[in-house]
């Protein structure tokens, strides 16, 4: 867990036990309520984050929410056990029903979602790490000015990222989530890399980033095509590439759209 994700968690863990909801504040001291607030939140979290990390491959095309939405539904339930076990330390409530146990999921399931979903936007859209696998802010800034396509300048560095069994013709790569995914004329896959590096080490390879999470191999292109009101490129394997305004003047520069 991010060291700034773990300083939130127990920030919202604190200001819980402070106000001491769901009966906290009149049942416990102030030492057990902060330790129980503190230690049920951070355990929480950490829960949630496994098994985010764990749905991750399997729903990374989803929208944020859902996947962090799902995760804290998932994640609320080892919680409801352990939640059952402080209250019994701790108030000595009644006998354990599934009623009363359907109804602390509920409560920690409020909980769950309130941290999941704020905490995964700002790690994807504001917080994310520089040194982990792609996110939604390794998505490059769009530049006023897209590079134009170049002659090769070496070997391209990034071909030492694709599995060995794709290590044909570089086609394109596209930037999915948490990940890139790598199209070559012997199929795709996906790799974990942030899309800002691969950009740098495709620099001097013939190809233009032609959309804020799409770069495009120059001889790949077949032909470009309207869409209603923007630019799709065709390429050999028949994939089709969106162009953003950002980048439809470079592409035209490179002679892939005709005026």
């Amino acid at each position: 867990m991010p060291a700034r994700n773990l300083a939130m968690v127990l920030a919202v863990g604190a200001l819980l036990g402070r106000i001491g909801p769901f009966g906290t504040f009149a049942d416990l001291t102030t030492a057990e309520r902060f330790a129980y607030w503190l230690g049920l939140t951070t355990a929480l979290w950490v829960q949630v984050a496994v098994v985010l990390y764990a749905l991750r491959p399997r729903v990374r095309h989803q929208p944020l929410w859902m996947q962090a939405g799902l995760a804290a539904l998932l994640g609320a339930v080892p919680t409801t056990f352990e939640v059952a076990w402080a209250e019994a330390l701790l108030r000595l409530g009644g006998v354990l029903t599934p009623l009363s146990m359907l109804k602390t999921y509920g409560d920690v399931c409020l909980i769950a979602l309130a941290l999941a979903i704020p905490l995964e936007y700002l790690r994807g859209h504001v917080l994310w790490p520089e040194r982990t696998g792609a996110g939604p802010a390794d998505v490059v800034p769009e530049p006023e000015q897209a590079p134009v396509a170049g002659a090769m300048a070496g070997p391209c560095r990034f071909l030492e990222r694709v599995p060995a069994k794709l290590r044909g013709t570089l086609l394109a790569v596209q930037a999915e989530d948490h990940y890139l995914r790598v199209h070559t004329d012997l199929g795709s896959d996906l790799i974990l890399c942030r899309f800002g590096d691969a950009l740098a080490e495709l620099e001097g390879t013939p190809g233009l980033r032609v959309h804020r999470s799409w770069w495009v191999a120059g001889p790949a292109v077949v032909r470009a095509e309207r869409e209603g009101d923007r630019t799709v490129l065709v390429l050999s394997n028949g994939l089709r590439v969106p162009v953003s305004r950002s980048y439809g003047l470079a592409v035209r520069d490179a002679g892939w759209v005709g005026e």
